[in-house]
């Protein structure tokens, strides 16, 4: 996408402070135990399924939710 923008554009890629942003809003207990884990998608959650399965080894079903 750069080389494609060239050097006058700048790209920001706001997953960092999103992610820092999400923990400070809510936070874990330190020691959290076993839980649930309910994945949710807004457009097709084949890709996040796939993630799931082979980066958190879940076969937990994703859900949509229709904005």
């Amino acid at each position: 996408i750069a080389a494609a923008l060239g050097p006058g554009v700048t790209l920001v890629d706001p997953a960092g402070a999103v992610a820092r942003r999400a923990a400070s809003l809510l936070p874990l207990p330190k020691h959290a135990g076993p839980g649930r884990l309910d994945l949710w998608a807004t457009g097709d959650p084949r890709p996040l399924e796939a993630f799931a399965h082979r980066h958190l080894g879940v076969t937990s079903p994703v859900r949509t939710l229709d904005l």
